[in-house]
């Protein structure tokens, strides 16, 4: 059994010794140089007749590495372990109090390893003193009515005209200019142009006045109401590495596309809601409305979250040991460059900081998710995604797919996980609800 001495540093760092007599580790080596020797075919030699000093001598250092590193990584994982030491990362080699290993050298060795330790703290802003901002999300007719439209365009009818229409979409070759004429090297792309969208009145009235085929002059700035930077990502679809191009193009137009919008009728109702889930008009505003209803309390409740998440982790300060993370981070992913962890290191603690926080509290909390947590909530995926249509058999093959897929599996578990936090953190904190249209919301979110 190996000696292990422990020896507390600054900055939530410590350094282990690990003390190998040869006796740890002399014996494995010569156990697998005699199974190697059985298994070597070397010219001049019968099967297992080697002389083991001829395998010594080849491959005796290789051996001794391996089986040195068995040992080093046994005793080190039983010693974190039965002593209970919580770290971050994986311990990191001393490399500069590496000792000589030869093979023809048996003797005592000792290997220094640098431990990251997991901080001590406790878990603030949690009480019923602590109010977190939360939102409860109007829905207007105005979003029902775009819904509306929406299922009405998903079930219409897709045409090709040679004539434009306002709501029409165009299919446009577009080619930047220089002057009247193409400029060289200069952007060749086709993208799409909603009519309705397109910003200059008078743009929108001359391309209604085209057809398929027809060829106009065009500043991009007046396809869309965007910003120049939005053009170019969003219409363009340009990365910020590529050549900036200049406004001016001339635009051909090679395909008109028109949806026709579905009738307001018991077909339309059928398909969306399922056979005489939806007789009316009204009645498919009303379901639209709980639907929108449930979707944005769903938004609403990942805001709260993360209003949560972000109390929490401004109440709740503690210390990593950010030079030894730094080290593993490059040890780990030996691609990373210093400059881009120093860059991403920042987000990298932050991420750390809130999964150490969500253990304890998880911890405290007694959440656990079982097999059967984890096989009740693919069940659900399954009904939602037939829409309840999965009979027995589907449910149970579909279901057990997904849980023979580990990654799945970890994500799934994961996110069940930080659902039941979630609804333990709620109901701790005071929730100040704000009331806000969904327009507000969603302007709300995208900042």
């Amino acid at each position: 059994m190996a000696n292990i001495v422990r020896e507390d540093q600054e900055n939530l760092t410590a350094v282990v010794t690990v003390n190998l007599a040869k006796g740890d580790y002399e014996p494995k080596v010569d156990s697998e140089l005699k199974k190697l020797r059985k298994k070597l075919k070397v010219k001049g030699f019968r099967q297992g007749k080697t002389p083991l000093s001829y395998v010594k001598k080849i491959y005796g250092n290789q051996v001794l590495v391996e089986e040195i590193n068995n040992v080093l990584n046994e005793q080190l994982n039983n010693y974190l372990r039965e002593n209970e030491v919580d770290i971050l990362g994986q311990p990191l080699p001393v490399v500069d109090d590496m000792p000589d290993i030869d093979v023809n050298k048996i003797e005592d060795l000792a290997f220094k390893y640098e431990l990251g330790l997991v901080p001590q703290f406790e878990v603030q802003g949690i009480s019923g003193d602590d109010e977190v901002s939360g939102y409860d999300i109007k829905i207007t007719s105005e979003l029902i009515d775009r819904e509306v439209e929406r299922i009405r365009k998903q079930g219409g009818k897709h045409s090709n005209p040679e004539d434009i229409g306002e709501n029409d979409v165009l299919s446009l070759e577009i080619t930047e200019l220089d002057g009247e004429e193409p400029k060289e090297g200069g952007l060749v792309k086709t993208i799409s142009a909603s009519v309705d969208l397109i910003k200059s009145e008078a743009l929108r009235t001359e391309v209604m006045n085209l057809k398929k085929g027809d060829e106009f002059k065009l500043d991009i700035n007046d396809l869309e109401d965007k910003s120049p930077e939005d053009i170019r990502k969003f219409i363009l679809g340009l990365t910020e590495e590529d050549v900036v191009p200049g406004d001016h193009f001339s635009a051909t137009i090679n395909d008109v596309n028109r949806y026709e919008l579905a009738e307001m009728n018991q077909e339309l109702f059928d398909k969306v809601f399922g056979p005489g889930e939806v007789g009316s008009e009204e009645q498919l505003k009303e379901k639209l409305e709980e639907d929108l209803k449930r979707y944005y309390d769903s938004q609403a409740d990942g805001k709260l979250y993360g209003n949560i998440q972000k109390h929490v982790m401004e109440t709740t300060q503690f210390e990593l040991p950010d030079e030894f993370l730094k080290r593993w981070l490059k040890v780990s992913n030996e691609k990373l460059t210093e400059e881009q962890i120093e860059a991403e290191y920042e987000s990298f603690a932050e991420n750390l900081k809130w999964s150490l926080i969500q253990g304890k509290l998880a911890e405290e909390h007694d959440v656990k998710i079982t097999q059967e947590d984890l096989e009740q909530s693919f069940q659900e995926n399954v009904k939602a995604y037939f829409r309840g249509a999965a009979d027995e058999d589907m449910l149970k093959r579909f279901t057990a797919q997904m849980m023979n897929d580990q990654n799945s599996v970890n994500k799934r578990r994961e996110e069940l996980a930080a659902e039941r936090l979630f609804a333990i953190l709620k109901e701790k904190v005071k929730v100040k609800k704000e009331s806000i249209e969904w327009k507000a919301f969603d302007e709300l979110l995208t900042k």
